[in-house]
């Protein structure tokens, strides 16, 4: 990630920790959804709920993130600093 002086460090911070915690949530889709590939038929439904479920959080991941980095600007030495994206985006 490029960042300079005029970047708000705390936010980069924040953002790489939520981009570690999509990460995560994105590895628990994919278990989830390599159980439910193998589930015997009685187990099936079951396992399908946990494979939304974790779809799901994996979703809120994302949304974290994107919110975050939404608000972080980034300018090369010199230049004027890219405005933020945060305004948008519909959410």
């Amino acid at each position: 990630m490029a960042t300079n002086e005029g970047v708000d460090s705390q936010r980069v911070d924040e953002a790489i920790d939520a981009y570690v915690d999509w990460q995560e949530e994105r590895a628990h889709v994919w278990d989830a959804y390599a159980r439910w590939g193998s589930a015997e038929n009685g187990d099936a439904p079951l396992a399908f709920s946990a494979y939304s479920a974790a779809l799901d959080r994996e979703e809120q991941a994302t949304r974290v993130y994107a919110a975050l980095v939404a608000h972080i600007t980034v300018a090369a030495p010199g230049q004027q600093p890219v405005p933020p994206i945060g305004r948008l985006l519909p959410w």
